[in-house]
C-alpha cells in the first residue's frame, strides 16, 4: 500500500477537519454531501412502524458533539461560512450547488464528500464528483474515508488512479477509533484517537502545515507508535472486515425480521457498481431495518 505524500497526522479526526476548514475565510461556502457523518440518530415513538417513521420523517437526524455535521452547523452560526447539503450521487445537483449565486450563497471554496457515509452508507463517484468540482477555480476536495481506509479505496487498484484520484486534493481519515466507534480504521485498537489528511499538493500541504503547528493540533509521539503499531495488521484486519461484513449482510438480508439491508457489498445496494469500480473491498460496518415498531427494535437492542 502507497500513501500519498505529503501528508499529516493530527490529534484527532475532528482536529484535521478544522484544520482544512481553516483554509477558509468568512464569506467562503463549502458544499457537503447531504448525509455527512453527524454522530447519531434519535426517534420519537409515534406508534407507527418503524419504516414509516423513516418515510414520514418522523425519525429525525441527530446532530451529536463533535461530529462533522455539528461542526460545520457551528461555522454555518458563528463564522459565516455558508455550509449547502446536496445529494452528490447526483451530479447535476452537485454542479448547481458549486454554481449557485454567490452573492446569496458565497463563494464555494470546499466540497466535503465522505464514502461510505456514515451510518447510512451512501456511496457516492469520488473521481466524477472531483471532476464537476474542478471544472471550477479555486474549489478544494476533501473526502472523509474513515470506514474504506486507504487500503480499499483511494489507493485502490481498481480506481485506475494511484495512489490519489486526479483532482482530489485532500483525502481524510481517522488514524483510530476511540471516540468515533471505528475500530476498523488504520490503528485497530480502542487506544489511540488520531487524524490523517494527505494532500497531491506541496502549497496545500505548507499551508496545512503551518496551521497545524499555530493550532496544537499534533498527535503525541507515544500515539504515533502506537498508530504505526496496528498499521502492521491493516492488510489483514481489513481484509476480515469485508468477510465478515458481507456474511453478516447477507445473512440479514433475508431474514424474515429484517426489512431492508444497507451495504454497499450487496448486489441490492443502489451504489454497488460505484463501489465496485473504487473500492477493492467494502466496510465492517452495514445499515439495517427492523421490521415493526419502535419496541421491537429496542427490543433486539437489549438483547444484544
Amino acid at each position: 500500500m502507497i500513501l500519498s505524500p505529503p501528508g499529516l497526522a493530527y490529534s484527532s479526526g475532528m482536529a484535521a477537519i478544522l484544520n482544512i476548514c481553516y483554509l477558509l475565510k468568512p464569506g467562503d461556502a463549502i458544499v457537503c454531501i447531504d448525509d455527512v457523518y453527524s454522530g447519531g440518530w434519535k426517534t420519537e415513538s409515534l406508534g407507527i412502524t418503524w419504516q414509516k417513521e423513516l418515510i414520514n420523517k418522523f425519525l429525525m437526524q441527530a446532530v451529536f458533539p463533535g461530529s462533522t455535521r455539528e461542526l460545520f452547523d457551528k461555522l454555518e452560526k458563528d463564522y459565516n461560512i455558508k455550509v449547502r447539503y446536496v445529494d452528490c450521487t447526483d451530479l447535476k445537483l452537485l454542479e448547481a450547488a458549486i454554481a449557485s449565486d454567490t452573492k446569496i450563497f458565497g463563494f464555494v471554496q470546499l466540497v466535503w464528500l465522505e464514502s461510505p457515509t456514515n451510518p447510512t452508507l451512501k456511496v457516492i463517484d469520488i473521481k466524477a464528483c472531483a471532476d464537476v468540482a474542478h471544472k471550477y477555480k479555486d474549489v478544494l476536495v476533501a473526502v472523509d474515508n474513515s470506514l474504506m481506509s486507504p487500503y480499499f479505496q483511494v489507493c485502490g487498484k481498481r480506481t485506475g488512479l494511484s495512489p490519489v484520484p486526479v483532482g482530489l486534493e485532500i483525502p481524510v481519515g481517522k488514524g483510530s477509533a476511540a471516540k468515533e466507534l471505528q475500530f476498523w480504521s488504520l490503528h485497530g485498537h480502542c487506544d489511540v484517537l488520531m487524524g490523517l489528511v494527505s494532500v497531491n499538493r506541496d502549497d496545500l500541504y505548507e499551508s496545512l502545515k503551518h496551521l497545524q503547528s499555530r493550532l496544537g493540533a499534533v498527535p503525541s509521539p507515544f500515539d504515533c507508535y502506537m498508530c504505526n503499531r496496528g498499521l502492521k495488521t491493516l492488510h489483514i484486519r481489513m481484509k476480515l472486515h469485508f468477510k465478515n461484513g458481507l456474511a453478516v449482510a447477507k445473512f440479514l438480508e433475508f431474514h424474515s425480521r429484517v426489512e431492508k439491508v444497507l451495504y454497499p457489498g450487496l448486489p441490492s445496494h443502489p451504489q454497488h457498481e460505484v463501489m465496485k469500480k473504487q473500492c477493492t473491498g467494502g466496510p465492517g460496518i452495514l445499515t439495517f431495518y427492523i421490521k415493526g415498531k419502535k419496541k421491537n427494535a429496542s427490543a433486539f437492542l437489549k438483547n444484544l
